[in-house]
């Protein structure tokens, strides 16, 4: 399906678009590359100026030096790992010199921008991309017109300039075309369910019912694809336990390509939450390729479009957010007859997976991510015009 024509809406008076990155930083410019791709696009479309501007001195450097430490080359030493971290640490802050900021206020865990609209008006935005419900920066909330949080909980009282977005995947930003045309695979497999076996509100804590979900899934009947991708704990004491039940396990991360295939040749795609229980990453390349997804229990965070259960995805109903970070033992025991029931009715795969691909061009692709933030930032400033003609 090819994203449809969009008419310029709402948002329409944008002039331009200010972007600030500071490629050094730990999870700054990665957790706002979605979003920054999203305004882009976005700008685009309504023909308005668009600009990245470094926080540092020395970006291209800072960035790739921070892209060799993420991919933990470092650690892969067989001697001095640790002190070649520190070590180059140090570097990048010396390199990097006094920080330019639109702000008071840096937080690695939140995007700053600058929106301005054809009468010149600036608006401040800002965006907390970090998965805990708390807000990542007050002080910049505070600055802030409006504030975006992309793992909003509608049970924590925000202030009232926050808003909810998308929890967007940068991985996906180059692959986004394969992920359309894998919509039409062929499928090989009933099931798929490739688990990094962690998550929980504190990491460790989601391990066992990490365990529960591989190994309910494996007693279901059908053809299936599982992994556990070993991230914490004690990885040869649970490689062990999945072992027992056949299940493969693995400390490497599947690459990309093989994680996709996948997932498109399979009628079921079995995710759970993410770290502090968000939407995980995941979800926005499984919408991408239409995929029937099947999750363990129903989310905590909302989208500004909310995915609906039945219609988004299946729900495995295993609520844990009993102490210990488990569900009862009989929701578990209750997995595969909730996927054989579901495999019995192709039907219910396939309307989902058509209703995900809709729902990915209509309000998770990036430049519909964009289009929203700048719609909500129109409605913000009509609002507040609307009210100073009345006082």
């Amino acid at each position: 399906m090819a994203p449809a024509q969009r008419t310029p809406g709402p948002g329409a008076e944008l002039a331009g678009v200010r972007a600030f990155s500071r490629p050094f930083s730990p999870w700054h410019d990665r957790y706002q590359a979605y979003y920054r791709e999203g305004l882009r696009a976005r700008s685009a479309e309504l023909g308005a100026e668009f600009d990245v501007t470094s926080m540092s001195r020395l970006p291209r450097p800072l960035g790739l030096l921070r892209r060799f430490q993420d991919r933990g080359y470092p650690l892969k030493l067989p001697r001095g790992g640790p002190a070649v971290e520190r070590g180059i640490e140090r570097l990048g802050a010396a390199l990097e010199g006094p920080v330019r900021l639109p702000s008071p206020f840096f937080d690695p865990g939140t995007g700053q921008y600058l929106l301005t609209d054809r009468a010149a008006v600036e608006r401040k935005v800002c965006i907390d991309s970090m998965d805990f419900p708390e807000l990542s920066s007050p002080e910049l909330v505070e600055w802030s017109d409006l504030t975006f949080k992309t793992n909003w909980w509608p049970t924590v009282d925000y202030p009232p300039n926050v808003r909810p977005l998308v929890n967007g995947d940068p991985s996906v930003l180059g692959r986004i075309p394969e992920l359309r045309a894998a919509r039409s695979t062929l499928k090989e497999y009933d099931l798929c369910c490739l688990v990094r076996v962690w998550g929980g509100r504190e990491g460790l804590e989601g391990i066992e019912h990490n365990l529960r979900l591989l190994e309910a899934v494996k007693r279901t009947r059908g053809t299936k694809v599982m992994l556990a991708v070993l991230i914490l704990g004690d990885r040869g004491e649970i490689a062990r336990r999945l072992e027992r039940s056949r299940i493969p396990s693995t400390t490497r991360s599947v690459p990309p390509d093989e994680l996709w295939r996948l997932t498109a040749s399979s009628r079921l795609n079995i995710l759970r939450l993410g770290v502090h229980d968000c939407i995980p990453w995941r979800v926005t390349g499984s919408l991408a390729l239409g995929s029937c997804l099947v999750l363990d229990q129903p989310p905590r965070t909302q989208w500004p479009e909310p995915l609906l259960p039945g219609a988004n995805y299946l729900s495995l109903e295993l609520d844990t957010t009993a102490e210990g970070g488990v569900a009862p033992a009989d929701a578990y025991a209750a997995v595969p007859d909730l996927l054989e029931a579901w495999l019995a009715t192709p039907e219910l795969a396939e309307t989902v997976a058509r209703t995900n691909a809709a729902y990915f061009e209509d309000h998770v692709a990036p430049a519909r991510v964009g289009a929203h933030i700048v719609e909500e930032v129109g409605r913000t400033s009509a609002r507040e015009a609307a009210a100073e003609e009345r006082s």
